[in-house]
């Protein structure tokens, strides 16, 4: 969580967005959206001037399990939006998308 607040107080001072993907590698969802939506060149175009961060459950320790717990996230995947150093919760997706998903959310996010 220390982390998080870091990287948000970061983003307030440099007005940047922040994208929080909750990953693990026993997740199926997660590696399908790794690859199929993160890992694509018109995603982390669209991505650019953001701050992102990637939190890894993997091994479910009791520091993962409360950043987890202190925001609401039950389990991978999940990826959160920040903007001036607060979660937009409407904007919280939760569960595997597809790029043309996750760019449609983007875009409405965006404006």
């Amino acid at each position: 969580m220390a982390e998080l607040d870091e990287n948000l107080t970061l983003a307030q001072q440099e007005n940047k967005k922040v994208l929080v993907d909750f990953y693990a590698d026993w997740c199926v969802s997660c590696k399908i959206m790794s690859k199929e939506v993160f890992e694509q060149a018109d995603v982390q175009s669209a991505l650019q001037g953001w701050i992102l961060l990637k939190a890894d459950v993997t091994k479910n320790t009791k520091e993962e399990r409360a950043l987890q717990q202190q925001l609401t996230i039950f389990g991978p995947p999940a990826v959160l939006f920040f903007s001036d150093g607060q979660e937009v919760e409407s904007s919280r997706l939760v569960g595997e998308v597809s790029k043309s998903q996750f760019m449609a959310h983007l875009q409405q996010y965006m404006q």
